[in-house]
């Protein structure tokens, strides 16, 4: 009997400490929700409006507890202008307030506490088993402005330039009606690019454009004599030839004629250029002495002395003696008054031979 009582209280004591640590360990749980045991999840769900009607179908909605977020959902995804979103927060975030985010740019005006809501008298638990589905409309009052999604511009490729091949032109050509003259130049334009010249032969061309750059390919080819355009035109084809391509040109002035110009047999002198008259202003120069001029010496030439001219002389003197005699016998005053002039006369005569002969020595020592 006394072993039956003593098995009972042993039983009772074992009993009594088993109760004792469970209600410590809940009462401590129950301080302290981080030593709670894993509380269920809140799945919310209701309707998304925006101020000013604007619709919210196709944003994404997220819910955050302090520094925790959950998963971002689309509006409309399940059902137009509704949301479901799921909070599985740590148990240390039981007891805080969700908020609600469009577009992670616009708060809901509305929040929800992270507990067991008792939808019957709207008290919380702070622990619950089961997942709790919330029913929650929510508003925004603005809607977000939208992200610009950066494109992708691709690089431009670069391109390899195309070379063009050249054209050749050739045919007959025409001024007026009639083939211009040979050594008449062609040259073509195909907007900047201008051709070399080509000369007209016998009234026919043959004329190379070669632009080379693919820009030129199909622009309209024009040909030109000096600043006269041809009617005809062309569309430039890469490399394709254009044989018996006429070109008709209004008709060439008529040169005017040139004169010949007069064949020099001698080299004529150089024109000098008249160089305008400088009027000196005077200065007064010392008086100069004047230079004799020299005169030239003439040498006596020996001129031989004609041998009838002494002996005429000779006996002009001695008549002169004779007439001097004759005048002395007869008395030389009466002979002087009557015949006075007749003396002197006389005497004139006498001495022209000798003026005679002196002036011609004279006139050959002048000469």
């Amino acid at each position: 009997m006394k072993l039956r009582l003593l098995g009972m209280l042993l039983a009772s004591a074992v009993l009594a400490s088993l109760v004792s640590g469970i209600t410590e360990k809940v009462s401590a749980q129950a301080g302290d929700p981080s030593t709670m045991p894993a509380a269920s999840f809140v799945t919310l769900h209701g309707k998304v409006a925006i101020a000013g009607g604007l619709d919210p179908n196709g944003m994404t909605l997220k819910a955050k507890i302090d520094d925790w977020e959950s998963k971002p959902v689309t509006i409309g995804d399940h059902s137009e202008y509704k949301y479901v979103v799921l909070v599985d927060a740590p148990r240390n975030y039981i007891g805080q307030t969700i908020t609600f985010w469009l577009e992670d740019q616009i708060e809901a005006l509305q929040t929800s506490p992270f507990v067991y809501v008792n939808e019957s008298d709207n008290s919380y638990a702070l622990e619950w088993e089961l997942p709790q589905l919330r029913e929650l409309d929510i508003e925004f009052g603005a809607a977000p402005v939208p992200t610009a999604t950066p494109t992708m511009v691709p690089p431009t490729p670069t391109s390899t330039p195309v070379i063009l091949s050249p054209t050749f032109y050739e045919g007959r050509v025409r001024a007026g009606s009639i083939p211009p003259p040979d050594g008449t130049l062609i040259y073509a334009v195909i907007d900047d690019y201008v051709t070399a010249d080509a000369s007209v032969f016998g009234g026919q061309y043959f004329l190379t454009v070669d632009p080379l750059m693919e820009k030129y390919d199909g622009q309209i080819v024009e040909f030109f004599i000096g600043d006269m355009k041809a009617i005809q035109s062309d569309i430039f084809a890469n490399g394709e030839p254009r044989d018996d391509f006429l070109l008709v040109f209004p008709a060439l002035p008529t040169p005017t004629p040139v004169p010949p110009t007069p064949t020099m047999t001698s080299t004529p002198e150089p024109t000098s250029t008249p160089v305008p008259t400088i009027t000196p202003t005077p200065t007064a120069q010392p008086t100069r002495t004047p230079t004799p001029t020299p005169v030239p010496t003439v040498l006596p030439s020996a001129t031989p002395t004609p041998t009838p001219i002494a002996i005429a002389t000779t006996a002009i003197v001695e008549n002169a003696s004779a007439i001097e005699e004759e005048e002395e016998e007869s008395g030389g005053i009466c002979s002087a008054r009557e015949g006075g002039p007749a003396s002197i006369g006389n005497l004139a005569l006498l001495f022209a031979p000798l003026a005679l002969l002196a002036w011609r020595r004279f006139e050959k020592r002048v000469h």
